[in-house]
């Protein structure tokens, strides 16, 4: 006789696609593909008798004194064994032989899947109790069970449970709490409360630090001086910067302590590269910035407004008119201050020209400036005297000359020598000496000179020092080039005439004396000479007599004081 035995059992299962909350798993039976049995523990087992394969028609079989029918749990993990005596053969009901028992496998499963969670990430950071991930994150599950096998698997990111397919990515910056659990064939599932199906309060950090740049020290835009140092400093607002790193121009990157110094940089056009990264290595965009490096302090130079002169070993002299300019240039970053200080007074800022206002002598300027990035140029320093004494004028007449009260008296063989002097210490020296005659145009004084004409002039002399200190002198001239008037007079009256080869002569008598004597009205007679026939030339100083008998021709010279001559010869006979 053919006996069938049947299973039977109550087979519940609830499960949608996403699911808020773990749902609630009954326990069932399962038929793999093989036609193997699997049976929940929790489950009871009755079991009946059939002549059909009918499940419908069979008898549940009771124990034997007992007269209703109860359960049966099968006891073991793994396969169990519903067995009966030797096996017949099913036409004819022999027993087979050799003998055999009759088998019917049923394997009992009582204990729910494993499943562990594997985080895939390039990177991991633990921090004060924390954990993060970069953000390529992907979590694999894998479960196992050793009986009915694995049904589904699932997992809950906050957002419900979803069933497991394939690793899954995680919603970046983001903080997680992953809950999961499998259920096996049978009804028997995890609990994913339990900690070991939870991976709680990890962080998934996809975003990069960003690194900022400030500039410590002096800094006007994009230019820099020696002394600033750059500053780079990174935020990350998840698992924290790991590091910071940078390179100037085209130097290979290096890590980022301490400020920058720029002490090695060459000057002008520079720039630097950095970038940070976080603990899950997040790497930021490489940033740069570009910054022009001032290491130029700005050009001063001074120029003096008037009164100015340089001498040939570089000694400078200017007056108490002159006043210093101070200009600067810088070739970048543009000019701050420009710094002066006279003599041993505090360095100020300059604001207007520095007024050689101080007692005559030497002093000196010192002067510096700075540029809008702290570039202090050297502090130059310009000695100058301060020469307020103008040159000293001398002349003379070289020559024939005569001075009356304020008046000059010069002929035009007289000469006029002019000297002017301006040396010593402190003094700059002659710069031009000139004189003017009447209201004719200076002439610039080389060699000694005279004065044509006659009359009254003024001479005027001017004399220049190189930081042109003046002084004048004057005189009225009056040149004479007018010689004497010569004047005789007879002491007695003629007492005749003749002609003597068509020479007329006047007669006087023998007792005649005759006075000589020369008027000139501007400077007067100096001499008066006289020559009577072939005689030898004489001064004349008392009247002349004595005369014999004759015919006579004398010459007379007048002489003024200037040697202005004049001459005069007379005829006449005594008889």
């Amino acid at each position: 006789m053919r006996i069938l035995f049947y299973l039977i059992c109550i087979i519940f299962l609830s499960q949608g696609t996403v699911l808020a909350q773990q749902p609630t798993t009954e326990p069932k039976t399962y038929y793999d593909a093989n036609g193997t049995l699997y049976w929940n523990k929790k489950l009871p087992v009755y079991v009946s008798l059939s002549t059909s394969p009918d499940p419908t028609k069979g008898i549940v079989l009771k124990e034997e004194n007992v007269n209703h029918v109860r359960p049966y749990y099968l006891d073991t993990e793994g396969i169990n064994w519903i067995r009966s005596r030797w096996a017949t053969d099913s036409t004819t009901g022999v027993p087979l032989v050799p003998q055999r028992e009759i088998l019917w496998p049923v394997m009992s499963d009582g204990l729910p899947p494993i499943t562990t969670a594997t985080p895939v990430a390039k990177g991991k950071f633990v921090s004060a109790g924390k954990v993060y991930y970069s953000g390529d994150i992907s979590i694999e599950l894998k479960a196992r069970d050793a009986v009915s096998g694995v049904e589904a698997t699932y997992f809950n990111i906050g957002d419900g449970f979803k069933t497991y397919s394939q690793p899954f990515t995680l919603p970046a910056d983001s903080k997680i709490n992953l809950k999961f659990y499998s259920n096996d064939h049978v009804g028997n599932g995890e609990n994913a409360d339990l900690n070991n199906k939870t991976l709680s309060e990890f962080y998934v950090d996809n975003s990069a630090p960003v690194s900022t740049l400030t500039l410590i020290g002096p800094n006007v835009d994009n230019i820099v001086s020696l002394k600033t140092k750059i500053k780079l400093s990174a935020q990350d607002g998840s698992s924290g910067v790991s590091k910071t790193t940078y390179g100037f121009n085209k130097e290979a990157g290096q890590l980022y302590t301490i400020p920058l110094s720029l002490a090695n940089l060459k000057p002008n056009e520079n720039y630097v590269r950095y970038t940070s990264t976080d603990n899950v290595s997040n790497r930021e965009t490489e940033k740069a910035y570009d910054f022009f490096l001032d290491a130029e302090a700005p050009r001063v130079e001074y120029n003096v407004s008037i009164d100015y002169f340089k001498s040939s070993i570089g000694q400078v002299y200017v007056s108490n008119r002159s006043a210093f300019e101070l200009t600067a240039t810088d070739n970048k970053a543009g000019l701050n201050k420009i710094y002066f200080a006279v003599d041993h007074a505090t360095k100020t800022d300059y604001k207007a020209a520095v007024n050689t206002d101080q007692a005559p002598g030497l002093h000196k300027l010192s002067y510096s400036a700075d540029d809008r990035v702290e570039n202090l140029s050297k502090t130059n320093t310009v000695s100058y005297y301060i020469d307020v004494k103008a040159p000293l004028i001398k002349y003379q007449a070289v020559g024939p000359k005569l001075l009356r009260n304020d008046t000059l008296f010069i002929n035009k063989v007289t000469k006029i020598t002019i000297a002017s002097i301006d040396a010593g210490i402190g003094q700059a020296g002659l710069k031009k000496l000139e004189y003017q005659i009447d209201n004719q145009a200076p002439i610039s004084y080389v060699e000694r000179f005279g004065i044509e004409g006659d009359g009254l002039r003024n001479l005027k002399i001017t004399s220049t020092d190189q930081v042109n200190n003046g002084s004048d002198a004057g005189q009225t001239i009056y040149v004479d080039n007018v010689p004497p008037e010569i004047v005789e007079v007879y002491g007695v009256d003629k007492i005749g005439a003749k002609v003597i080869n068509d020479k007329s002569y006047v007669i006087y008598p023998k007792e005649l004396k005759l006075y000589l004597a020369a008027r000139d009205k501007n400077v007067g007679t100096q001499t008066v000479y006289y020559k009577i026939n072939t005689g030898a030339k004489a001064i004349y100083t008392t009247p002349l007599t004595s005369f014999a008998p004759g015919n006579y021709s004398i010459t007379i010279q007048a002489f003024d004081i200037l040697g202005n001559e004049s001459s005069k010869t007379i005829s006449f006979a005594v008889e």
